[in-house]
């Protein structure tokens, strides 16, 4: 089950803020020791989290997500850190990318991102486990933010993905939680103010 939430964060982290470490075309994170240590302060710690969360470590290789095609943001981050959480050694999965945006870079960024993702109507994770991406409704954290969900079913299980990415200053953050079922909205919600509350 934790595959899928970790396939679906690796594409909208692709979509929103993209796989290359350059600005206008000039490498940045390799030789930006300012932007790495934003970052490193700004995502989330096991000491940030309530009890019971664990850092969580995954060794598959996973497959990639398609469905989605990435967007063309032109201006990439300086400087990304991931982060993935469990709790009590299971589900809930809580997963986590921080990305800095030297000068007034972020919101574009982030724009760019959104509009593909609201574009994407349906995301595979692996072969015969599709499902579609779909607005949530939840408060603006930071300056600007968007959220989606999606559902997988599995041996009769099910499982709900929250995405929330969040544009904050020269930030942008994505929050990736999931859990069997749907997800505990309250929580989500106490996570996400515990990331955006970093932001800076």
């Amino acid at each position: 089950m934790k595959r899928f939430g970790i396939g679906a964060l690796a594409l909208v982290l692709t979509t929103v803020v993209g796989c290359s470490s350059t600005v206008s075309g000039t490498p940045r994170a390799a030789s930006d020791p300012d932007a790495r240590a934003a970052v490193a302060r700004s995502v989330l710690t096991v000491g940030d989290l309530p009890s019971g969360w664990a850092v969580h470590h995954d060794d598959s290789a996973g497959g990639s997500p398609t469905g989605c095609r990435p967007a063309n943001i032109g201006m990439h981050s300086s400087a990304k850190k991931d982060a993935e959480f469990e709790y009590a050694g299971s589900l809930p999965l809580l997963l986590e990318t921080v990305a800095y945006f030297h000068g007034d870079t972020a919101p574009a960024a982030f724009t760019a991102g959104i509009r593909s993702i609201t574009a994407c109507k349906r995301l595979t994770i692996a072969p015969g486990q599709s499902a579609p991406l779909v607005p949530m409704t939840l408060p603006t954290f930071g300056d600007r933010s968007a959220a989606y969900s999606l559902t997988f079913h599995e041996s009769g299980l099910s499982v709900q993905m929250a995405l929330c990415a969040v544009q904050r200053s020269h930030f942008i953050a994505l929050i990736a939680y999931g859990d069997l079922g749907a997800v505990d909205r309250t929580q989500l919600l106490d996570l996400v103010h515990r990331a955006v509350a970093k932001l800076h």
